[in-house]
């Protein structure tokens, strides 16, 4: 809401409906169908006058928004090299399943990376996104995952990307929830059964953004391996919150305080800790994002991720060299 709000300074008051309803192609197959673009710098820009995005109305806004979303994740698998997988595994293409991407080495990397995205109220199609309207409004590597696909590559890392926003498929108009993926809670737990637990891979790391750090927290608390298997989980953002209940699961409460980091929304200079009663009720070390949008945070910590993945210090030991 906020985005679009933004872009109504760019409403053009020569546009009439009838020129709003001719500007939205009727079977788009491309950017190129809106006459947009994305530039080298992986910014949108109108095909023919190069000009930034402009706001035309909401309709033109959602329909360049989703052809947009299908152009990159062709580019996820055409640029990034990474594989299409169904869930659940071996469900028909006639059956309710929903798509989520790897690469290559899945099975024989020694590090995974899994990426879960922030989820709730946002469009199943948001896969491999940190925010549609910072991909329309500031460029693709600001609102993707591809700077962590191509990081984690140069770092020898296989990635997962995960789907936690669909739930569901439509059949005849319908809802119906996929098998075991109809919370983005059941999708992680599934994913983790199926994929993550039998991975020969010895160290397995976390990037959460926003509500996916709740998403995460509940596998935490629900499969013991998981505290056993996973090396460190960075939280962008994250809202999760851990209750009195939580705290006396001595195991759980150990990890989250000594393997995961949560980035939160702050102006301080990035990677300071922050301690206040917001921070206190996450129950793991939060640091400084140095950035206040929420959907910026991503981005904007990524080299601190990738080095909080690697630092073999324990979080005690790395808080005591910055006291």
């Amino acid at each position: 809401a906020a985005a679009l709000a933004a872009y109504m300074v760019y409403r053009s008051t020569s546009d009439t409906q009838e020129d709003v309803l001719l500007k939205l192609p009727a079977n788009p197959q491309s950017l190129a169908d809106f006459e947009y673009q994305i530039d080298p710098n992986g910014v949108l820009r109108h095909s023919t006058t190069g000009e930034t995005f402009k706001f035309i109305d909401q309709p033109h806004y959602v329909a360049l928004g989703e052809q947009l979303q299908k152009d990159l994740v062709q580019m996820m698998v055409s640029d990034y090299k990474l594989k299409l997988m169904h869930l659940p595994i071996g469900a028909k293409s006639d059956e309710p399943r929903i798509p989520i991407y790897h690469t290559e080495n899945l099975a024989t990397s020694n590090k995974i990376l899994v990426i879960v995205q922030s989820c709730g109220g946002r469009r199943p199609e948001t896969v491999g996104l940190w925010s549609r309207s910072l991909c329309i409004q500031v460029d693709i590597k600001t609102g993707t995952i591809f700077s962590y696909l191509k990081e984690a590559e140069q770092r020898g890392y296989a990635v997962i990307v995960l789907n936690p926003n669909a739930n569901s498929v439509k059949v005849n108009g319908t809802d119906v929830p996929v098998p075991e993926n109809d919370t983005p809670t059941n999708h992680l737990l599934y994913v983790w059964d199926n994929i993550l637990s039998k991975a020969k891979a010895s160290h397995i790391f976390f990037m959460a953004h926003s509500l996916g750090g709740p998403v995460v927290v509940e596998l935490l608390k629900q499969r013991a391996d998981a505290l056993d298997r996973i090396s460190r989980c960075a939280f962008a953002s994250s809202v999760h919150t851990i209750s009195p209940e939580d705290k006396q699961n001595v195991k759980f409460l150990n990890f989250i305080q000594r393997r995961t980091r949560n980035w939160v929304k702050s102006l301080n200079d990035i990677d300071e800790y922050v301690n206040d009663q917001y921070t206190e009720s996450t129950g793991c070390p939060c640091v400084s994002s140095g950035q206040m949008k929420q959907d910026l945070v991503p981005p904007t910590i990524m080299a601190s991720a990738f080095n909080f993945f690697e630092d073999p210090k324990p979080y005690d030991e790395q808080q005591q060299q910055h006291q």
